[in-house]
């Protein structure tokens, strides 16, 4: 059954750097593999894509590569990011470690279609370009798979999609989770041409309004 998170009190900003960031979540039970979904806003981010301005999600980790190689980037969808460098390869496997100096508990690798993450407890994240073009190329998340064997799947928009009045190429439109539950996202046009997120439903029949 899901449930939504009420922040009880005013969020302040961080007496360090003025940074005010706010973090609503969604949690959802599933069968052996429980789906937590952060919402996240920053005053010191000013992005303006599919969340809204100055906002990400959990959902939104991704791979950045340069089409001229080098080192790649980790980046989370709570506005952190870490770098990592090629450290080998092998039988047509790139493996890359974070690089020195930076607090990152997982190594990565990329087999020429897909980067995987492993971390330390066994966890392995999958992430692949979903629209073709740009630099940095973009690796969004396509798989979260824990060492029982459960995963959760991510599904994006395809080239010339419309949904709700936007073009979803590239947009994450759903989350599939073990037994065949299913998470949602709904994304609507808005200015100035932004498709922000608007709605989320879930598996527990339940639907999340986004009010930005």
């Amino acid at each position: 059954m899901g449930n939504r998170s009420v922040v009880q009190v005013r969020p302040m900003p961080d007496p360090a750097t003025g940074e005010l960031l706010v973090d609503p979540d969604i949690k959802l039970i599933a069968q052996k593999f429980n789906l937590s979904i952060d919402f996240y806003y920053s005053s010191h981010n000013t992005d303006n894509a599919e969340y809204g301005r100055s906002r990400s999600a959990s959902v939104a980790a991704k791979v950045l590569s340069s089409t001229s190689g080098g080192p790649v980037t980790i980046q989370r969808g709570e506005f952190i990011a870490f770098p990592y460098t090629g450290i080998g390869a092998s039988g047509g496997i790139i493996a890359y470690a974070a690089q020195t100096g930076v607090a990152a508990l997982s190594t990565l690798s990329f087999d020429g279609t897909a980067f995987t993450e492993y971390l330390n407890d066994g966890t392995q994240l999958v992430y692949q370009n979903q629209v073709a073009g740009g630099d940095p190329v973009v690796h969004s998340l396509i798989r979260v798979q824990v060492t029982s064997g459960n995963r959760h799947s991510y599904s994006y928009g395809t080239s010339g999609e419309v949904r709700y009045g936007s073009v979803s190429i590239g947009l994450l439109m759903a989350i599939h989770a073990p037994a065949g539950n299913l998470v949602t996202f709904l994304c609507a046009s808005g200015p100035p041409d932004i498709r922000a997120l608007r709605l989320v439903s879930t598996f527990s029949l339940q639907t999340f309004p986004i009010i930005w």
